[in-house]
């Protein structure tokens, strides 16, 4: 009977807690993206410069607040160049580490439901190509942020064409092969394309994705390293203060010379009972010590010591803003924030 009496419990407790989690698409998407525009101009080095436009719909202002900011993924943290082309709409662009690579944007002007803004920007792209096994073919395999909790219904992707591509993605409209489509509920949309390695005289090839995924993958390695390493070494530290920290009291305190020594390291089961000079026993006696209250209740007197160690790190989504997604990025992440968090 108390097996059935505790599932149920259990099975309300889930019932309850379940809806606490549930995104807002549960009572409809908060935004809807119109357009969603990406134009790809390579460069002689190998990298990408990057024109993203747009067009975001609000539907919902009530469950997080009218769009102030929004945060694009993007393919890697290696962008540079970052380019306001809508500087009457946009306040401010940065790349953004959100435990991923984004480019956060932030807007002159909250926007309500039934409002509409669009914008632009334009980014230079790098890390982002790899090379065949012969180093002879430059191959691009390309897909924009894409996003969780919201429709697009229109995403294009332009790539400037060259008579070098050995493969391309779409067909060809006025110098650009294009791509075309229309987004669901974390749906993406790839472009594929390859040029021989002459087009890119300037290419790095130590500058490629994949060495650029084995760094990422050697960082994570290191950091995890890192906090198994601070843990371990505080819980050593703990054990250390806990097993020689005393009162200061010792019962043979009152030795000295030959007998204390002879008692101390020979006889190291008398010490419990306590001697004088002669060697003759006498009954231990211990001061007595009374523990004192500190303002929050807790014992800050005693006899005894003891060393507890915790971290906690907690995260905050300001309210307004709407994520894309990227893949994550574990090339950068914020040793700082970590560093602090271990010591708090």
């Amino acid at each position: 009977m108390k097996k059935i009496i505790i599932s149920l419990i259990l099975l309300v407790l889930t019932l309850v807690l379940i809806p606490v989690n549930v995104k807002a698409s549960s009572y409809g998407d908060l935004d809807i993206i119109n357009e969603y525009n990406i134009k790809v101009d390579p460069r002689s080095d190998g990298t990408l410069d990057i024109e993203y436009h747009i067009n975001w719909t609000v539907l919902d202002d009530e469950s997080e607040g009218p769009l102030s900011w929004v945060k694009i993924g993007v393919a890697n943290k290696h962008i540079s160049q970052l380019e306001n082309k809508s500087a009457d709409i946009i306040k401010n662009l940065e790349y953004y580490d959100d435990d991923g690579s984004f480019v956060r944007v932030d807007f002159k002007k909250k926007y309500y439901q039934g409002e509409t803004v669009d914008f632009t920007f334009k980014l230079n792209q790098s890390r982002i190509f790899t090379l065949n096994d012969d180093k002879t073919i430059v191959e691009y395999s390309f897909i924009p942020g894409w996003f969780p909790d919201i429709n697009v219904k229109s995403i294009t992707i332009d790539w400037k064409a060259s008579d070098s591509l050995t493969y391309v993605t779409g067909d060809l409209e006025s110098g650009y092969y294009h791509i075309e489509g229309s987004l669901g509920h974390n749906d993406t949309l790839k472009a594929d394309f390859a040029y021989t390695r002459d087009t890119f005289p300037d290419l790095n090839p130590k500058k490629d994705y994949i060495s650029y995924e084995k760094e990422s993958e050697i960082m994570a390695l290191v950091i995890v390293f890192i906090i198994v390493a601070v843990v371990v070494t505080i819980i050593v530290i703990c054990k250390v203060v806990e097993y020689t920290t005393n009162d200061g009291y010792d019962a043979n305190s009152g030795f000295s010379g030959h007998y204390y020594w002879y008692y101390q390291f020979y006889m190291p089961h008398t010490r419990r009972m306590g001697y004088n000079r002669k060697g003759e026993s006498i009954a231990p006696s211990r001061p007595t010590v009374i523990a004192a209250k500190s303002s929050s209740g807790h014992s800050t007197g005693g006899g005894g010591g003891s060393c507890a160690c915790a971290c906690a790190c907690a995260c905050a989504c300001a309210g307004g803003g709407r994520a894309g997604c990227s893949r994550k990025d574990f090339y950068n992440p914020d040793l700082e924030k970590i560093k602090e968090a271990l010591d708090k």
